[in-house]
């Protein structure tokens, strides 16, 4: 089977991570058939962080600052290897026996540093800063630590700093 584009791109950046990183997921093997692709991975049975805030709400700070901690070395070693994640958010960081570990790489990108046009926006917009809902801001790698900041905040207070305000500015006739 051939393998679309996007789907393609997300499997070399498993492989070319894989087992590189505690803070990362781990994938085990890929396999094809004629019509699907199957992606074997750690298995982390204790879900996503979106769901253990949706029963729970919030966490206690030490927990969020388990969060941040995995949450920014896994960032620090994807910007070590030139990579931006560009959609940070609770559904993408999983927890399994008290480890915290980024997931899903669909919208991942290398960072090329020779490169001068804006990027296509991207991602969940309320983890994003507001230059890139503007479109006025090329992306760069804080964009995954601004997402990183905003997803603790949901984590300590139950709700986005945005949730709001997003809904007013999305409205606003500068915003497209």
């Amino acid at each position: 089977m051939k393998v679309a584009g996007s789907a393609k791109k997300e499997i070399n950046f498993y492989r070319a991570l894989q087992g590189k990183h505690p803070n990362l997921l781990e994938i085990y093997n890929i396999y094809t058939s004629k019509n699907n692709v199957y992606i074997v991975m750690e298995y982390c049975r204790d879900g996503d962080l979106r769901g253990i805030l949706k029963k729970k709400r919030r966490i206690s700070e030490d927990e969020a600052i388990k969060v941040l901690k995995a949450t920014i070395s896994g960032l620090a070693f994807l910007q070590e290897n030139k990579i931006m994640h560009r959609d940070i958010k609770p559904g993408n960081i999983i927890y399994d026996k008290g480890v915290y570990k980024i997931c899903d790489y669909g919208l991942s990108k290398v960072i090329d540093p020779n490169t001068v046009s804006t990027m296509t926006a991207c991602g969940t917009s309320v983890y994003m800063p507001p230059e890139i809902l503007r479109k006025d801001y090329r992306y760069a790698p804080n964009v995954d630590t601004f997402a990183a900041g905003v997803m603790v905040y949901e984590c300590l207070y139950g709700n986005r700093p945005w949730d709001r305000a997003l809904s007013k500015f999305r409205r606003d006739p500068g915003f497209n």
